[in-house]
Parts: C-alpha cells; sequence; structure tokens
C-alpha cells in the first residue's frame, strides 16, 4: 500500500512539473522592446531577454549609446529594422575606418564575415574594395581603380577603390598600403563615381548595410497576426513556437490569444550573437 501511495504521490508530482511547462512567461518576457524608436522582436531579441526570445541579440544602448548588433564580436550600430522586408539596416561607426576623422585607415583588414548564419545580402549591394596608400602613385596606374582626394591632414593624399574583385584578387598592394572591403548599395556608388564630388566616400560608408534574414515559416506570421508571439520552443530550444496570452505555445496561432497545444513551428539552427 505504502509502495502504491508513493507511485502515486510521485506521478503527481511529475504531471505537476510537467503542467507548469516553463520557469518564465515566455509571451510576457518575450514582449517587443523599443530601443531609440528601433521596435525589437523576433527574430531578434534585447539584450537583456531571455535567450529563447530570439535568433540575434541586440544591445540597447542607452541615451549616448547607439543600439547595436554583434557579428563575430565586431559591434556594428543598428539604424533600423523592417519586419515586413525581412531587413537590417545597420553600419559601422566612421572611426572603424578613419583616424580620428582622418583619411588614414587603421593598419588591418576591416570586413564582414563572408556568410552570416540567418543572413543574406541583397542584390542591390556590391563589395566595394578600399585602400589608403601614402605614395600617390602606388595605384594610379591600375585600370578600374579610382581616387578620391582631400585626404591627410594638408588635404593632398588620396584613397583608392575599386568594386572588381578580380582586381582585388590579383592585386599585390605595397607595404604601405592598408585595405578594408565593404558592402554599399549600388546606386549610391554610382552616385560617388558620377557626382561631382556631391556623394562623399564618408557619406556612402555610413549610409548603412541593408541584410535580408531568411524566411521564415508561415507559421510564424500566422502566430503575430493572431496576436502570439513566436520565440524558441521551451522544450528543445531549437524550434520556433508560438506563444499566447495564457503562456502556453499554440499549434501555428493563438485562439482568441489563448493556446491549447505545445507544438513545433519548424527546425532551425540556433545562431546565437552575444553582445
Amino acid at each position: 500500500m505504502a509502495a502504491s501511495l508513493q507511485a502515486w504521490f510521485l506521478s503527481l508530482l511529475f504531471c505537476c512539473i510537467l503542467s507548469r511547462g516553463y520557469d518564465f512567461d515566455p509571451y510576457k518576457e518575450c514582449a517587443p522592446v523599443n530601443c531609440s524608436g528601433i521596435n525589437i522582436q523576433f527574430p531578434f531579441s534585447a539584450a537583456s531577454s531571455p535567450e529563447l526570445c530570439g535568433l540575434f541579440k541586440i544591445d540597447c544602448g542607452g541615451l549616448s549609446s547607439p543600439t547595436t548588433i554583434k557579428f563575430l564580436d565586431k559591434s556594428y550600430d543598428v539604424k533600423n529594422i523592417s519586419y515586413p522586408e525581412r531587413t537590417l539596416n545597420f553600419t559601422a561607426p566612421l572611426s572603424d575606418f578613419f583616424d580620428n576623422g582622418n583619411c588614414s585607415f587603421l593598419l588591418h583588414k576591416i570586413s564582414l564575415p563572408d556568410r552570416i548564419e540567418g543572413f543574406y545580402l541583397p542584390s542591390s549591394h556590391v563589395n566595394i574594395s578600399i585602400f589608403y596608400c601614402g605614395d600617390l602613385s602606388l595605384l594610379n596606374n591600375e585600370e578600374n581603380i579610382w581616387a578620391l582626394k582631400g585626404c591627410g591632414s594638408e588635404r593632398n593624399q588620396e584613397i583608392y577603390y575599386t568594386d572588381k574583385q578580380e582586381i582585388v584578387n590579383n592585386l599585390i598592394l605595397p607595404s604601405t598600403c592598408s585595405w578594408i572591403q565593404y558592402p554599399v548599395l549600388e546606386s549610391s556608388l554610382k552616385a560617388m563615381k558620377y557626382g561631382n564630388g556631391s556623394w562623399p566616400l564618408q557619406k556612402l560608408l555610413t549610409e548603412g548595410i541593408a541584410l535580408q534574414w531568411e524566411q521564415f515559416p508561415s507559421g510564424c506570421s500566422n502566430c503575430t497576426s493572431s496576436g502570439g508571439r513566436c520565440a524558441l520552443n521551451a522544450a528543445d530550444r531549437r524550434t520556433i513556437a508560438c506563444y499566447c496570452k495564457d503562456g502556453l505555445a499554440s499549434r501555428e496561432a493563438c485562439d482568441n490569444g489563448t493556446g491549447i497545444l505545445l507544438s513545433m513551428i519548424s527546425f532551425l539552427p540556433i545562431f546565437y550573437i552575444i553582445v
């Protein structure tokens, strides 16, 4: 009899644990966050939010600090996020390119990773390579490499740039040169080439990069349109689930704001970028 009671008690305790389900309320904890006018929601989450709330962490900064995201331990300033277009627009601080506002580049290559998991570069962008050399004549003879004047303390030094990757692959740079590679809007690059100085390089670099994130399953759209919130599944931390006001995950959408059943919407690998 005692053994039966003990088994019954353990079964009851186990059921109570299962009925609780989570250590926190995902619907409440993963609510959208406003960072200086930028709306942060899935697939992103604020750095202070639980890990389940998003795939990519964004640091909201503060009154005097920009909103930033990290890719491979390097911070970039977030300018805006468009969820209908699945676009993240960000830029690197000018200090990453210029030394104290002058045109002398830092002596190391600065570039985005060739591939950022979960994102891709839209066709509207092209990669440009930018060179800084102390000797004005080092790159003048290279075809399809353009020069911009007005750099250095005496404003007589030049920056060279090209959008021809094949040139960069075969170019042997002198030791006095440093260079960076950066994606820019193709339309803005044309404006700089043919704009008679009306579109300076600094403006091109600070305009921002518009990365698009990969399409999530339609279930996530159904979830948000029904009043729910997408987040990582608390059960396995690998799939995306829909959370509703009652704290339970529904199949793909919320029924009058309440969830019925915990289920998986899609398998996705987790790509956390820790701030």
